[in-house]
């Protein structure tokens, strides 16, 4: 790989660990003897965000002062099985991603967290995690998250060509925030020479670019970027990436539960810039902790909050899904969700990895089909097609938070049976085209009309 693009990707990484974490860590070497993993067997204590400071016995991080953690042993990572090794991963027409060309997977991921972290996987429903901090190496994180079954996005490392666990690479973290910055090493043209360099050197695996908020069109969320250098700079981006992704935190970084669809109007305006066919995955919030807003005011993320954003983002087209679950105040945890939060995300991630191929199958236009809710209530709808049939994600986005009754128009035969899944009833479709049904407030129902 080009020496130049190595050292850009290389500062960037630690900028963006700074950035995220605080002053860079030291190196290992320069630290005291007890801050360095034991080889005695015993447990070792670590710091969840600097995981080089390890020592024998509980205590305090000596570069951040968290408190200390049980290292896992990835031998002690419980899988739940099903781990195929990547040889290679491939876009469809449709912008899911194929594992080895076969396997549709649908990316559900935690964002940014250690390797002592990878034993909440299981209570959460994950396929894998989402890392891109320069902390630990990537090799030792591909091997840890092998152990447990899982996968992942790193920095680009030659170390990990061609790594089973390697689902894709990521560039520097926003880029077109830095860039808007003032950081020139961050620009269009220099992430798109960082891609080719990355795809020359591993040619099996997508590279994903992770942009800011400021690409929407809301004036709350992009800082007052102009539309024309909006519509000038992202697109660019796009092109020096395979997939993308955006993180837009309402409640979290906002405290502002109207907003929500927020996750929504990202979704469309990430397609308008980058084209309809751009596969993207979208980060979600799980809960409050951010700085900048009174510890007392903050508001939380309730479940149907996180369960309609996720669906947001998947019926606006993205084709993954990355949990923020980091907290900062009062008190900093990479892992804030309670016991019934987890247990909640785990019901939403079992229902979309059941779902995953009718969710990753192409857009069907052969059923037409427009909704309508209440008196002109925000909706919105997706329609994919399957061997099995139509299934159409419909999705009550009214933001007064209110309960309607919705009218489905569409071309399928008068009687025809509309299977409501997962909620044990059927409709059918009347003389005049259309089923109706009822959506509470930020309801999601997903209806499948089967084919001969």
């Amino acid at each position: 790989m080009n020496h130049r693009l190595v050292t850009l990707l290389t500062a960037a990484i630690m900028l963006m660990s700074h950035t995220i974490l605080g002053p860079v860590a030291a190196r290992a070497e320069d630290k005291p003897a007890a801050n360095r993993a034991t080889e005695t067997g015993a447990k070792v204590w670590t710091c969840s965000m600097h995981p080089q400071v390890r020592q024998s016995a509980p205590g305090k991080c000596s570069l951040c002062n968290m408190d200390l953690v049980v290292l896992a042993d990835p031998a002690e990572i419980e899988s739940e099985g099903g781990f195929e090794p990547i040889r290679r991963v491939e876009i469809s027409d449709s912008g899911s991603l194929r594992i080895n060309g076969e396997k549709p997977l649908l990316p559900l991921m935690g964002f940014y967290q250690s390797i002592a972290s990878f034993k909440n996987a299981q209570a959460m429903g994950l396929n894998g995690y989402f890392m891109p901090g320069a902390k630990p190496t990537p090799n030792e994180y591909l091997d840890a998250l092998q152990a447990a079954g899982l996968y992942g996005v790193v920095p680009f490392d030659e170390a990990v060509v061609n790594h089973p666990a390697l689902l894709a690479f990521v560039l520097p973290h926003e880029p077109d925030k830095a860039f808007l910055g003032g950081k020139e090493e961050m620009s269009p043209q220099a992430m798109a020479e960082a891609y080719q360099s990355i795809r020359k050197a591993e040619p099996n695996r997508p590279v994903i670019m992770d942009w800011s908020p400021r690409f929407i069109s809301d004036d709350g969320l992009n800082e007052g970027l102009a539309e024309e250098k909006r519509k000038e700079i992202y697109p660019q981006y796009a092109r020096a990436a395979d997939i993308l992704t955006y993180n837009v935190y309402p409640i979290w970084g906002h405290n502002r539960p109207e907003k929500i669809d927020w996750v929504a109007q990202a979704a469309t305006d990430l397609q308008a810039l980058a084209g309809k066919d751009k596969p993207f995955f979208a980060m979600i919030e799980t809960g409050k902790g951010a700085r900048g807003i009174a510890v007392e005011e903050q508001k939380e993320v309730s479940v149907a909050e996180l369960r309609a954003e996720v669906w947001m983002a998947l019926i606006g087209g993205a084709k993954g899904i990355i949990y923020f679950t980091h907290r900062f105040t009062p008190s900093f945890s990479e892992f804030a969700p309670d016991a019934e939060k987890q247990a909640a995300i785990k019901k939403i991630n079992e229902q979309l990895t059941r779902l995953a191929p009718a969710i990753l199958a192409p857009q069907s236009e052969a059923l037409a089909l427009k909704m309508t809710l209440g008196n002109d209530f925000a909706c919105q709808t997706r329609v994919t097609r399957t061997a099995t049939g139509f299934y159409i994600f419909a999705q009550n986005l009214d933001m007064q938070r209110r309960a309607g009754k919705a009218t489905f128009k569409t071309n399928a035969k008068p009687g025809t049976v509309v299977e409501v899944v997962d909620e044990t009833r059927k409709l059918a479709v009347g003389d005049d085209g259309t089923f109706t049904d009822t959506f509470e407030p930020l309801a999601v129902h997903i209806y499948l009309i089967a084919t001969e």
